[in-house]
């Protein structure tokens, strides 16, 4: 039976490689304006390596504080929101171009325009 734990972890990380995991680099490179786009995937693949981080660094005080379940419990915490957030806010991306993305997502020069031709 010992060979066979290492299952579940392959699994976990297959999928996670073929799903979820290069989302969090993918969308926002579609979203984002032509400009900025470069700077932006750079701050957000930044700030993900820096909570990855942190969070390596504090899972031994965690396991001391409130236990393997516990921290479970916060994983599953946080993914249920982030999972609430994508399905109620993150519109579908999926057969768009980038123009139709930008339509979708429009820069903040966009919208002053936009604002001043409606107080006009």
């Amino acid at each position: 039976m010992m060979p066979y734990k290492f299952l579940p972890i392959l699994a976990f990380n297959l999928v996670y490689s073929f799903g979820l995991g290069p989302v969090s680099s993918i969308y926002p490179a579609e979203i984002m304006p032509s400009d900025i786009r470069s700077k932006g995937v750079s701050l957000g693949s930044m700030v993900g390596r820096g909570l990855s981080g942190t969070i390596n660094i504090m899972f031994p005080v965690a396991m001391d504080a409130i236990g393997l379940a516990g921290i479970f419990a916060c994983f599953a915490a946080v993914n249920s929101v982030g999972l609430a957030f994508v399905f109620l806010c993150a519109p579908e991306s999926k057969g768009h171009s980038l123009e139709e993305m930008h339509a979708l997502f429009p820069s903040g020069e966009e919208q002053q325009e936009d604002g001043d031709k409606h107080n006009a």
